[in-house]
């Protein structure tokens, strides 16, 4: 299932929930993709599978779905217990972050791990991958997950308190970044403590995707609850900075 907006060409958008109710205040207010997170358990905090689940059935093909497996190095068992059960929840998209992946050898051996999972959903959804960019932009391991069968790749920030993504990476940055990915014909999405402000810059490098969730809550942030006016005020600001954009491809 491909979001609305991809097929479009615009920019779309990504709300991060942590319950259902807050997915149906994401799905009612415009969201593109609502993706599933616990924001106290870290940057890419795994919900239990049940809310998971629950979230699936609430939404109810409306809108496309992913998840989050945690904060885990990649090849770890941890990760692979996550991955394993966040299969079976029914969720369309995967984000597994590359934690740990310094180099080719380590990001392969953590695939090939993934890869050897018995899974046991009648459907496999597909896996996003999310590069920390506050440990670096890397543009190497995007031609891997190409060829490995990801579906996109994601740049996210580890560290809520260091600044968001703009402040740890250069427009210039970030600019090779998505272009690369795009070639490659790789679905791609920003994200990182994004804030209104952020949105005029980030959708001029033309994103499938920006990801929010500080930015959709009250004011106890990321791990308060998310607030529908919030998301309707990011959802706005993204359609207008898209009407002056001229469209971009989808991704393949």
């Amino acid at each position: 299932m491909q979001p609305t907006q991809y097929k479009m060409g615009k920019t779309g958008l990504l709300a991060s929930v942590r319950s259902v109710d807050e997915a149906l205040i994401a799905l009612v207010s415009g969201a593109d993709i609502i993706d599933a997170k616990d924001p106290s358990q870290g940057a890419l905090g795994a919900l239990n599978t049940k809310e998971m689940s629950n979230i699936v059935k609430a939404v109810n093909g409306r809108c496309p779905i992913s998840a989050t497996t945690g904060d885990w190095y990649l090849g770890s068992a941890e990760l692979l217990s996550s991955y394993e059960a966040v299969q079976n929840t029914g969720v369309d998209y995967i984000k597994i972050g590359l934690f740990g992946a310094h180099d080719e050898s380590t990001l392969r051996a953590g695939l090939a791990s993934l890869s050897s999972s018995r899974l046991t959903t009648i459907r496999s959804p597909h896996r996003i991958a999310v590069i920390m960019a506050d440990h670096g932009v890397p543009l190497w391991p995007l031609s891997i997950l190409k060829e490995q069968g990801f579906r996109g790749v994601m740049l996210d920030t580890a560290n809520k308190h260091s600044g968001g993504l703009r402040t740890v990476a250069s427009q210039e940055t970030l600019s090779l970044f998505v272009a690369h990915a795009k070639n490659l014909g790789l679905m791609v999405g920003l994200a990182g403590s994004l804030s209104l402000e952020d949105i005029e810059a980030l959708t001029a490098l033309t994103p499938h995707y920006l990801g929010f969730r500080t930015a959709l809550c009250g004011k106890e942030g990321r791990t308060g609850s998310l607030d529908s006016n919030r998301v309707a005020e990011i959802r706005s600001t993204l359609d207008r900075t898209n009407q002056n954009l001229p469209p971009h491809l989808p991704a393949n």
